[in-house]
């Protein structure tokens, strides 16, 4: 039996990532025998996942909320320049197979010891202009024995920052619970969204970037465009977004309704799920979307190409003007949106859950 330790930044925030590990963990629980442990650096208290009693949750390295801020400075150092520290106060069994779910601090906590597997969630783009943080990276990919990518878009982040491992490179989809995501549309909620309402899922932070859709959606209301927009989510630009709302008077056609734990239903009512995001690796809203026939507008970032399958399920749009095309041929046009509709459900079938948890056992079987 395999003993299998995955490291997260954080498990609790609601996020793509956490979502994607859950579905993993919960599918090797459920059809090997491994003993699979989940260590979280940073608790944040947001949201629990939902995690099969065969998988152990060990104690998070820092509580977010808790925590001093001495502790939380001593513990960020640890992390990045004595990492086996902080695995022998909070890690402290030998594993077989340890599998970082995506880079910086998860990769930093795996040992060089185990089948060592850092799994990249998004593109590594943003340490292009950070020597230091390349180095640190370059360092942990040098103990990998492979290095999972989840998008074209993020082999080549890979690639041109760090060459000298394209060698361990491979690639794995991120999967779709598409029966658990269409069962959970069903689940009755008290939002109800108007005809032609986009939905935005996801922090709201400068990498999301919620408050440039907020933006080209008030240019669309101003030129005519018959068109909603719902945003869910919470982060630090909170403030912002609730007062441009407010000072441009859009509070019946642009709405906050910050972090909902059962988005389904809501996204199963939207025309479109849209994100104008700077950097993503594979967007899992835009893959649950499909699942529920809804297709989505896109900034060209990670996994957007798989996804939106040459137009059919998703349009990728680089200005104001393309964004402004997209709406009307996805949501204003109502011939072409069920004919994307249908799209989306098909495609997505490429994306399963089953795929991804043969791919990842096929990996750990390696080791």
């Amino acid at each position: 039996m395999k003993k299998i330790l995955f490291t997260i930044y954080t498990y609790s925030m609601g996020g793509g990532a956490e979502k994607i590990l859950s579905i993993v963990a919960n599918g090797l629980a459920e059809r090997t025998d491994y003993e699979i442990s989940i260590q979280e650096y940073a608790d944040y208290g947001v949201k629990t996942e939902r995690t099969s009693n065969k998988v152990k949750i060990l104690k998070p390295i820092v509580n977010m909320k808790q925590s001093s801020r001495v502790e939380r400075i001593v513990k960020i150092l640890a992390a990045h320049f004595c990492p086996m520290l902080l695995r022998k106060w909070y890690a402290t069994e030998r594993y077989d197979v340890e599998i970082s779910f995506n880079y910086q601090i998860p990769s930093f906590l795996t040992r060089k010891s185990a089948y060592n597997i850092q799994w990249i969630h998004s593109d590594v783009y943003d340490l292009q202009g950070h020597p230091f943080k390349r180095f640190l990276q370059s360092r942990s990919y040098k103990k990998a024995d492979k290095i999972v990518v989840i998008s074209e878009n993020t082999a080549r982040s890979v690639v041109e920052l760090f060459p000298q491992y394209r060698h361990k490179l491979c690639t794995v989809y991120n999967g779709i619970d598409t029966a658990g995501i269409c069962a959970g549309a069903e689940k009755p909620t008290d939002v109800q969204l108007a005809e032609r309402t986009m939905v935005f899922l996801g922090r709201w932070d400068h990498t999301k970037d919620p408050l440039r859709l907020v933006q080209y959606t008030h240019r669309l209301i101003q030129e005519g465009v018959d068109v909603s927009l719902c945003l869910l989510g919470h982060g630090k630009l909170e403030g912002e977004l609730s007062a441009y709302i407010e000072n441009a008077g859009l509070g019946d056609r642009i709405r906050l309704l910050g972090y909902v734990h059962e988005p389904y239903a809501i996204i199963k009512q939207s025309a479109a799920v849209c994100m104008l995001s700077t950097s993503e690796g594979f967007p899992t809203v835009f893959a649950e979307g499909m699942a529920l026939g809804v297709p989505f507008i896109s900034t060209p970032v990670g996994g957007v190409e798989e996804l939106a399958d040459n137009g059919a399920c998703g349009v990728v749009v680089n200005s104001y003007e393309e964004f402004k095309q997209a709406v009307l041929d996805v949501v204003i046009d109502r011939e072409n949106a069920e004919r994307m509709q249908r799209n989306c459900r098909e495609h997505i079938k490429k994306f399963s859950c089953e795929r991804q948890l043969d791919d990842i056992i096929a990996l750990i079987e390696q080791s």
